[in-house]
């Protein structure tokens, strides 16, 4: 297992990272620790995803599961609204809490249109 350090303007955390169970996904898992199945997400402001592989950025808005801690950026602002698609978003594990402002290295960067596809439910936007 690699640990990587990343920091924000409030905190100094770790993201897991194995090569072969690396949690940035196209179709995003359920939450297994809540009892509904979905990650809660709470807000964590303006945040940046850098993808290792292409250079691509993503600055959106950061959000993590107050049940399992898994972290996401998304184009969109869903906190706000909802009801709209993710646009380019990027999910990633955590081990723990993460301040506002963070960045996160991952492998991808995928796109979501709608809240009502798999992706869209497997959140919910707190």
């Amino acid at each position: 297992m690699v640990f990587t350090m990343f920091t924000s303007a409030s905190n100094i955390y770790a993201a897991r990272s194995d090569a072969d169970t690396l949690s940035e996904t196209r179709a995003v898992a359920g939450c297994p620790d809540s009892s509904d199945g979905k990650h809660h997400m709470k807000s964590r402001g303006s945040c940046r995803a850098i993808n290792v592989n292409t250079g691509e950025v993503l600055d959106g808005m950061g959000g993590q599961c107050r049940y399992c801690n898994m972290l996401i950026v998304t184009q969109y602002n869903l906190f706000l609204y909802p009801s709209q698609g993710m646009g380019k978003y990027t999910t990633r594990d955590a081990w723990g809490y993460v301040g506002d402002g963070f960045t996160i290295e991952v492998n991808s960067i995928s796109y979501n249109s709608s809240h009502t596809n798999a992706v869209g439910k497997s959140f919910v936007w707190e």
